[in-house]
């Protein structure tokens, strides 16, 4: 039978075989974590580098049905647009035609200017 040294030697020997498996267990415990956190990490740059692939799909998508928006309903609008323009154009009377009756205005002045002097004059005179 085994008497008390045996039992305190076999207790000595299950408390190292316990703290050895302990280390080992962290060890392993720590080997994993690291090899998880690296392929969370890979995973991660995948998906974002996915996710910018599929945004700039979409941003292209999104460009080119604006695009199609402009050319549909506001190229229509400004050519209109631009046709009552040009029509207003030429109602308008030309800048060489505006310059004679703006000269002739001014000669207008001038004569009724000395006709109001010459009126004023004559009614003195009276």
């Amino acid at each position: 039978m085994l008497d008390s040294n045996d039992l305190q030697a076999i207790a000595a020997l299950l408390a190292q075989q316990k703290l050895d498996l302990l280390g080992v267990m962290a060890q392993q415990k720590k080997e994993i974590v690291e090899e998880m956190d690296l392929k969370l990490a890979r995973q991660k740059k995948e998906i974002v580098e996915e996710m910018d692939l599929k945004l700039a799909r979409q941003k292209k998508e999104i460009m080119r049905d604006v695009e199609i928006l402009m050319e549909n309903v506001f190229q229509p609008q400004f050519n209109l647009l631009s046709e009552k323009l040009d029509a207003a154009l030429e109602k308008l009377a030309p800048s060489e035609a505006l310059m004679a009756v703006e000269d002739r205005v001014g000669a207008l002045e001038e004569v009724t200017a000395l006709h109001s002097t010459e009126i004023e004059a004559l009614k003195k005179a009276q």
